[in-house]
């Protein structure tokens, strides 16, 4: 069975990013829904901070080859990122938890 997925823009970090990661976790086959910004996660003013990034939430269990695969897919998407001028790391969360199962960087495999 593959894991029901999240992937979490609800601090507004990268919708253009949380959009093409959803999709190609799709075309791999993930049950995925897209969480978008929060209306809160703008300032009122011009300028816009946020400090946390992208999140993946896995609500079903997962095995270390589907980890695996899911991990595989967050670091080609992001390496066909048009402008690549800050890399962060996404971590997989538990449910709503903040306890990560894993945390995917690009240069994982490098």
């Amino acid at each position: 069975m593959t894991p029901r997925l999240i992937v979490d823009d609800s601090t507004g970090a990268d919708p253009e990013f949380a959009a093409d990661l959803a999709g190609a976790l799709r075309a791999d086959g993930f049950e995925v829904e897209l969480r978008k910004p929060n209306p809160g996660a703008f300032f009122d003013t011009a300028v816009h901070f946020v400090a946390d990034g992208i999140a993946v939430r896995v609500f079903d269990e997962i095995d270390r080859s589907t980890l695996d695969r899911l991990a595989h897919v967050i670091r080609e998407s992001e390496r066909r990122r048009p402008q690549r001028k800050r890399f962060r790391a996404v971590p997989v969360f538990r449910h709503e938890t903040s306890r990560a199962l894993r945390f995917v960087d690009i240069f994982d495999d490098l």
